[in-house]
C-alpha cells in the first residue's frame, strides 16, 4: 500500500524522499497505528514545540481512575448525559448516546465494550469476565487496558492536558454540548468550545440540482424534515 502511495508523491527531490522515509519508518517499524501516528506527528511538528502523547499509557489513565471506577460500578455518566440530551432534544439532535458503561477493554489487539452482566462484568465478544473484586484488581493493576468511549474521552483529555479552549468540527462541538453537566459532576474544568472553520464543496452537478428544485445555500443547514417539506412544497 505504501508503494502505491509513494507513486503519487511529487515533485521528486530531497523533501519527497524525506517524507517517504518518515512514512516507511512510521508504519513499518511500529506495531500499532497509535505508535506510528505519534512518531509521524513528532517528526513533522516536534521541532515547533508540539507535544505528542499516548493517552493509553497507565500514568495518564490514573488521572481519571476514580471516574473509570465510578462508571464501572455505578454507571453515573449514563444518567447524567441522558438527562442533558432530553433537555436539549427540542432543538438538538444527539450526536453521541451514552451506554450504561462507557468503556472499552484493550488487550492483545482486542478492543471491545465492557458490559454489566448480573453480579459481574464481561467483555463483549470474548470470554473475559470479572467479579467486582477481580474487576477492581484489574483496574488497579492495568488502568491502561480501560479505554473511555466518546462520552468519557473529553474528561480524560482535559485531565491530562487541561486547556482553555477546545476547537472542533461540527459533530464534535455538538456532542461536547452534551457533556457540560458531566464535567461539572466530576469537577473537571470544561474548556470553551469553538467551532473550527470549515468548507463545503458543492460540485457543479449539485449546483444545477439546487437551482432546479429552487433551493439556496442557507437551505443546506436546515433540518432534514424541513428540507423534505420545502422540496415537496416547491415541486
Amino acid at each position: 500500500m505504501l508503494n502505491d502511495l509513494f507513486r503519487l508523491f511529487g515533485p521528486p527531490g530531497a523533501n519527497c524522499e524525506q517524507l517517504k522515509d518518515m512514512l516507511h519508518k512510521a508504519y513499518l517499524e511500529h506495531s500499532t497505528i497509535g505508535q506510528a501516528t505519534q512518531y509521524l506527528v513528532n517528526e513533522l511538528f516536534g521541532r515547533y514545540g508540539l507535544v505528542v502523547l499516548d493517552p493509553d499509557e497507565a500514568g495518564f489513565k490514573k488521572a481519571i481512575l476514580p471516574i473509570i471506577k465510578d462508571d464501572l460500578l455505578h454507571q453515573t455518566a449514563n444518567g447524567i448525559v441522558a438527562k442533558q440530551i432530553e433537555q436539549l432534544q427540542v432543538k438538538y439532535k444527539a450526536q453521541a448516546h451514552p451506554r450504561e458503561i462507557n468503556l472499552f477493554y484493550l488487550i492483545d489487539g482486542l478492543r471491545e465494550r465492557i458490559e454489566k452482566k448480573g453480579d459481574g462484568w464481561a467483555v463483549v465478544n470474548s470470554d473475559i469476565t470479572w467479579t467486582e473484586e477481580q474487576l477492581l484488581q484489574e483496574l488497579e493493576a492495568h488502568p491502561e487496558r480501560f479505554s473511555p468511549n466518546v462520552i468519557l474521552r473529553g474528561l480524560l483529555q482535559e485531565s491530562i492536558l487541561p486547556d482553555v479552549a477546545f476547537i472542533g468540527g461540527g459533530a464534535e462541538v455538538a456532542y461536547w454540548m452534551q457533556l457540560k453537566p458531566l464535567f461539572e459532576h466530576y469537577k473537571v474544568f470544561l474548556p470553551t468550545v469553538f467551532l473550527r472553520q470549515s468548507v463545503l464543496w458543492i460540485a457543479p452537478a449539485q449546483v444545477r440540482l439546487k437551482h432546479k428544485i429552487g433551493l439556496d445555500n442557507k437551505d443546506i443547514f436546515i433540518r432534514e424534515t424541513e428540507l423534505k417539506d420545502k422540496i415537496h412544497y416547491r415541486t
